[in-house]
């Protein structure tokens, strides 16, 4: 079972010059699980994590925004399925 300290972070501050990156905390409570698929909202948003995770393994969910050059309000997202279930990563903000 996985566990993550939360999924969403609201009234980021994503930078129009380099890409932001953000970290989801998370903690494998059950046996060791393989990370069967993921995604992003936008091309503009990248996701890298552990393809395995071992029996109580801390690990992160890393989320990449790159808005360069952009400005206005962020609502991107990412996921991971893992056992069938799916974990959605939420970031909310505004482009400076």
């Amino acid at each position: 079972m996985l566990r993550f300290n939360t999924n969403t972070l609201s009234n980021q501050l994503i930078s129009n010059t380099t890409p932001s990156t953000f970290f989801f905390a998370g903690r494998n409570f059950g046996s060791t699980l393989t990370i069967e698929d993921s995604g992003v909202s936008c091309s503009c948003t990248t996701i890298s994590f552990p393809r395995i995770i071992e029996k109580d393994e801390a690990f992160n969910v890393i989320v990449t925004i790159d808005k360069r050059n952009q400005f206005g309000v962020v609502n991107e997202s990412a996921w991971i399925k893992v056992g069938g279930v799916k974990h959605d990563f939420i970031i909310k903000g505004k482009i400076v």
